[in-house]
Formats: structure tokens, C-alpha cells, sequence
């Protein structure tokens, strides 16, 4: 049996319409506890740094539907029982997806969540994303935990996109390799998360909220599409989303530039 930690990777049009690269994720977690139905899934993320998050209309207002939703929306419509699907709606990023995902239900819970970790992701996204769970799961003051990586298509996404989109993650992998090597236990992990990363730190949120695109410059282009804007990943369904202009914030993290 596993921990199956399925990585978001941009907002659904609505709440069971995932992107579809998103979704062949989710189809690939429920296969997994189908054929170990012990394992325990966790979907991750509250929403992308990049792109708004969809809403749901509400008598006083929106109601923002959490991507870690729309992924257990799937996964029970896919036959995973509620039981064995948990939501982790505290992060924005790679980054977080893992490391709140590890803090806030498996180093908690550790006779609930199986010390096997699968993490799921797309194949663009993988190379980073063993990057970052290594150097989450291996933090000094942890317990041991193996790791395993299960790799999907990049489904919905054109040639260029991919193109694109890699690029843009190999920049981020060159920032973290200078990271890395001085973020090596859970402390120190926790300080930087909520001291430096912009997406977690006071400072860093105020900056994000004055909207200047001289600290956090807009993404555009072939990689759009990647964190859910355009090619089937614009909203059309109940509270769907639209990005004017076609652009999308990109997050500047501790001076790089992150992807999901």
C-alpha cells in the first residue's frame, strides 16, 4: 500500500472538469488504489500562482472552488471511496503541494499514511517535481520514506507548449540547485517557506497583492496553456475563468521563476 500525492497543475474549468493533462494524473491515482485499494490518496493544491481560481456563484459571492476538489470530485466519481481521498488546499505550488502535503497529514498521521510515497505528475512537470519531493522527503529530522515517481502524458498540450513549458521549468530546476544544498532540514525548510518564498511569506504576499509587474511579471505565450490557459484549458463550464488578454501571473519565488 502507498501514499499517492497527485500533483495539481492548473484550475479545472469546473469542478469535474480537470485539464485534461490534470486528469490523466487523477485517472492514473485511482488505477493505483484500485489495484491496492490500503493506499491512501492525497490531492494537492488551493490553486495555481499563475491563473485565477474558478468559482461557484453564492448568494453573497464567489465561492472559490480548490483545484484539490475538482481532483477528489473525480476520483470519486472514478469509485475511490471518500474515506481514502484527502485534500490538501494550503498550497500554490510545487513546492507546497509537497511539503504541506508531507507536514499536515502524512508526518501527522503516520499510522493512516503509508510510508511509500508515489507521487504523480506529467511527464514536463516530472524532472522538477522528483527534484523537489527528494529534497522535501529526505529533510533532516525525518523518517525514512521511500519514493516512487509515476509519470503520465502531457494530454491537451500542443508540441510547442511542451516546448515552452520545459524551458521554463529547467530555469526553475537551475534556481533550486543554489536552494537545495542550504535548505537541508524541516526547520530550515519551514524558514524559508515562510520567510522568503512569495507565495507563503508575509512580505512576499503583500508584494504579490500590489499587482506590479516589476516584481512579478506576467507570463505569456506558448507555455500559457501549461498552467491551464488556453487549447481546452480556458473555463467554459459553471464558474469558468478567462484570462484577459490571454496572459497569466508568473511567480517570482525567491528571484526564480516558478512553475507548477
Amino acid at each position: 500500500m502507498s501514499t499517492v500525492i497527485i500533483l495539481g497543475g492548473g484550475p479545472a474549468s469546473s469542478l469535474r472538469s480537470p485539464l485534461p493533462f490534470v486528469l490523466s494524473r487523477i485517472q492514473l491515482a485511482a488505477s493505483i488504489y484500485h489495484s491496492t485499494p490500503s493506499s491512501k490518496l492525497i490531492c494537492t493544491s488551493a490553486g495555481t500562482a499563475h491563473v485565477p481560481q474558478i468559482t461557484c456563484p453564492t448568494p453573497t459571492g464567489p465561492r472559490p472552488i480548490y483545484e484539490a476538489s475538482s481532483c477528489a470530485a473525480v476520483l470519486l466519481s472514478l469509485g475511490v471511496p471518500a474515506e481514502s481521498i484527502y485534500t490538501e488546499i494550503t498550497s500554490y505550488d510545487t513546492i507546497g503541494n509537497l511539503y504541506f502535503a508531507l507536514i499536515n497529514f502524512i508526518l501527522l498521521s503516520p499510522n493512516t499514511f503509508p510510508s511509500d510515497i508515489v507521487a504523480i505528475t506529467s511527464s514536463f512537470h516530472m524532472p522538477r517535481a522528483k527534484m523537489i519531493t527528494d529534497w522535501v522527503f529526505n529533510l533532516q529530522g525525518l523518517p525514512p520514506y521511500k519514493l516512487t515517481y509515476k509519470e503520465v502524458g502531457d494530454d491537451g498540450l500542443s508540441s510547442a507548449t511542451v516546448v515552452e513549458r520545459i524551458k521554463k521549468e529547467r530555469g526553475s530546476m537551475e534556481y533550486l540547485e543554489t536552494v537545495i544544498p542550504t535548505v537541508t532540514s524541516v526547520d530550515g525548510m519551514f524558514q524559508w517557506l515562510t520567510q522568503t518564498h512569495t507565495l507563503y511569506s508575509a512580505q512576499g504576499l503583500v508584494q504579490r497583492s500590489e499587482c506590479d509587474e516589476t516584481f512579478e511579471p506576467f507570463v505569456r505565450g506558448d507555455s500559457l496553456p501549461s498552467y491551464g490557459v488556453g487549447e481546452g484549458g480556458e473555463g467554459s463550464g459553471d464558474g469558468a475563468y478567462k484570462i484577459n488578454g490571454g496572459w497569466a501571473v508568473l511567480l517570482l519565488v525567491g528571484g526564480y521563476l516558478a512553475g507548477r
